[in-house]
Order: structure tokens, then C-alpha cells, then sequence
């Protein structure tokens, strides 16, 4: 038995730039690896944005195919998409009547996305099947990463997390988010985003969030105290929401400082050189938060919020490790806008109110002590980069499991 040097990636597509970004980065890392590379998606609108060269007729939400080829496409060498329909999509019966189906050396199901059982039936004894699961910094994930699950069909199912930690899968990252140079990331940006004014006399600030009244906050304590700002915008809810936002509308309308620059939504590559452009990332998801960590840039992360506070738990358990060498004030300072950020029970419309001037001299407090966060950010970035990336840890497990049948063939 030779390695097998193929690889499937099944992604069901729920939060468009989590799902679809993470699975789609890693197919494409992967593919430059010597991996032939399928990713299994159920969404080409969303891969489009990341990729305008995929063509979107084909069946995609609920929508018939234009033609039966559109739902495999070639992307590059070593990588294709193609076209599949999870175990609860209401019409999969009709859908898998004509699918066809062969496994790859290696399986991967993207945040238990709940492979169908005319997938499954197909696995051999010799397929490696990965449960990629979501990025997290909580401790338990540490016990869990790699550990096989017996499953029905007598094959193991390995769970593989991403993290922070070097016993832990490490986060998804091309490496060039971190070897290339601020300079040419500007260069870049300003290219791509055809932007006149010279880049470096402002403080530039990237905001991709969900809806967040905090925002206004956020940016009003960055103009006090660095004065002339510009916010890239990128297409999504965040954007959408500051322009329908009155009091956004009336602190653009106020300041001299600001410059809002808005864009549609950019390939992975080039959204790279965005976030390596800015003095300040602003972010949600867990594709784009991964690079941001890697940027060497200061960042607040906005987590995806879930029921009884979940996602604080999880927050926290990020800002500690982020922390973990800070003095006190600043590991304080640091929780206290990230906490701030994400705390969306408080409501803080009214500008004049307790919890409005609490929250701004808390991001203020964060600004200030910018030059130590700065530092901070270059050394975690550095951490990160000296553990590897996802794909490289995948690659040795990957190996190491074939390995093993082969000693036990």
C-alpha cells in the first residue's frame, strides 16, 4: 500500500465566510502540498466571492442545475469543487439517485456537516476519516485533538481540532500572511482598492463584524486618539449595518477625520493584503480571524454569539492564552475591549448614556495603550507561525495514520 495523496473536504455552508472560507483556504493550502484535492460544497455563490472564477449556475440553493458539468469544476492543479447535499437537505433522495461517488484517500468533514449514508457506505478500511471541527482556545480541545471514534461501519472517525496550542492542529494560515511586508501590503490594497490618498497618513482600520452598536464607540474612541482614520468596509452585515446606523451617519457627518472606503468582498488572497494593510483588524469568522492572528496586527474579535453566553466563555478562554505574558493592565485593558465588543446584551444607542461613555473610555483605554498591543500582536503572530499551520499538521497525521494501517494490514 503507497500513501494515498488524495483528499476530500465536505463543507455545509451556515455562516458563508466561516464555513465556505476555512474549507476553502484549506483545499487550496492542501493542493500546493502534493494533495489532489476535492472540496464537496453546497454553495458556489459564496466559493464566487472568494474566487470569482468559479462559475455560480449550477445547482445552488435549491436551484437546478444549468448543466449537469457546472457542478464539478476544475479551480487549479490538484483542486476542483464539487456539488453535494448534506444528510438534512430536504430533497437530497433526488439529488443522490444520480451522484456518483468514490472516496479519496483521505476524508474530511468539515464541522460535523453530517456526511449521507450513500457517502459513508462507500468508505474502505484504509480511508482516513477527520472530523475537522471549529477553531477554539478552550483547554478541553487539547484531550480531544486526534482522538479516533469508533463508528458504525467499524471505521474510526478522528476528530481534528485547530487551535492555538502546539497540542492542538495549529490555525489555518498561508504563510505569506506573515512573511510579507506591511509596505507591500499597502502597495497592494491601494492598488486593488484604487485608492488616491496616501495610505500611511491615516490610522486604517478594518471592520467585518456582525451588527454592532458598539462600533460607533470603537471608532469614535479611534479618532480621538489617532486622530485621521480611514475604515475599509467590506460588503457583509457589519457594513450594512453602520450605513443604515444614525448615529454612525451622524458621527461620519461630525468628523473631519474619517474616510469610510467601501468594497465588495475579495478574494482570499488579496483580502490577505487588507488585513496585513491595517493598523487595526476589527473581525468575525473564523477564517478571517485566524489571519488576523498571524497578521502581526492588533485585532478585536467579534465571536459568532450563542445562547446563555457561550461564545464568552469561549472569548475568554482566547484572551487568556492571547494574554498569557501580559501585565496586568494590559491583559485587563485588552478583556475589557474584547468583552465590550461582544457583550451585545447592553444597549448603547443613546450616546449620552452610563453604559455608551463606559464602553468608549474602555476602547479609548485600548488605543492608548496601542504601541504595547502592537508588540504584543508581533510576538503572538510569531508564536503561531513557529508552531504551523493547520494543513502541515494535517499532513503529518494524514501520514502517521497510513502508516499505521500499514503496519497493521
Amino acid at each position: 500500500m503507497t500513501n494515498d495523496k488524495s483528499i476530500d473536504i465536505f463543507c455545509q455552508v451556515i455562516d458563508n465566510y466561516g464555513d465556505a472560507g476555512v474549507t476553502y483556504r484549506l483545499a487550496r493550502i492542501l493542493s500546493t502540498r502534493g494533495y489532489t484535492v476535492t472540496l464537496f460544497i453546497d454553495n458556489f455563490r459564496v466559493l464566487k466571492k472568494l474566487n470569482p472564477g468559479i462559475d455560480d449556475r449550477c445547482r445552488c440553493n435549491n436551484e437546478m442545475p444549468s448543466c449537469p458539468q457546472k457542478q464539478e469544476q476544475l479551480i487549479a492543479n490538484n483542486l476542483k469543487i464539487r456539488f453535494w447535499m448534506s444528510d438534512d437537505a430536504a430533497d437530497k433522495k433526488d439529488f443522490y439517485r444520480e451522484f456518483c461517488y468514490k472516496p479519496a484517500g483521505t476524508v474530511i468533514e468539515a464541522f460535523q456537516c453530517r456526511l449521507p449514508d450513500v457517502i459513508i457506505r462507500t468508505f474502505a478500511a484504509t480511508t482516513i476519516w477527520i472530523n475537522l471541527d471549529y477553531l477554539s482556545a478552550e483547554e478541553w480541545v487539547e484531550s480531544c485533538h486526534e482522538l479516533p471514534s469508533l463508528q458504525n461501519n467499524n471505521i474510526s472517525k478522528f476528530f481534528f481540532f485547530p487551535g492555538f496550542t502546539n497540542k492542538t492542529g495549529g490555525l489555518n494560515f498561508e504563510e505569506i500572511i506573515y512573511t510579507k511586508s506591511k509596505e507591500e501590503a499597502i502597495s497592494n490594497v491601494t492598488r486593488i482598492l484604487h485608492i488616491s490618498q496616501d495610505l500611511n497618513k491615516f490610522f486604517k482600520v478594518l471592520i467585518f463584524t456582525y451588527e454592532n452598536e458598539s462600533l460607533i464607540h470603537l471608532i469614535r474612541a479611534i479618532t480621538n486618539i489617532k486622530g485621521k482614520t480611514m475604515l475599509f468596509l467590506p460588503e457583509g452585515r457589519s457594513t450594512e449595518f453602520l450605513k443604515n446606523n444614525s448615529n454612525f451617519i451622524k458621527l461620519m457627518a461630525e468628523s473631519q477625520n474619517i474616510t469610510a472606503v467601501s468594497f465588495k468582498m475579495l478574494p482570499q488572497e488579496q483580502f490577505n493584503d487588507v488585513l496585513k494593510a491595517m493598523d487595526l483588524n476589527v473581525i468575525r469568522g473564523e477564517d478571517s480571524f485566524a489571519q488576523a492572528n498571524m497578521t502581526g496586527v492588533p485585532f478585536i474579535w467579534h465571536i459568532y454569539r450563542q445562547d446563555e453566553g457561550a461564545h464568552l466563555i469561549k472569548l475568554k478562554a482566547f484572551t487568556d492564552l492571547y494574554t498569557a505574558d501580559c501585565l496586568p493592565r494590559l491583559k485587563e485593558t485588552i478583556e475589557k475591549a474584547f468583552t465590550s465588543l461582544n457583550d451585545s446584551e447592553i444597549k448603547r444607542d443613546n450616546e449620552d448614556s452610563k453604559q455608551a461613555k463606559e464602553a468608549l473610555s474602555i476602547f479609548c483605554d485600548f488605543m492608548i495603550k496601542y504601541p504595547e498591543i502592537c508588540a504584543l500582536s508581533a510576538k503572538w503572530a510569531e508564536k503561531l507561525f513557529n508552531m504551523g499551520n493547520l494543513s502541515t499538521h494535517l499532513d503529518s497525521f494524514i501520514q502517521k495514520a497510513q502508516n499505521n494501517l500499514k503496519v497493521n494490514k
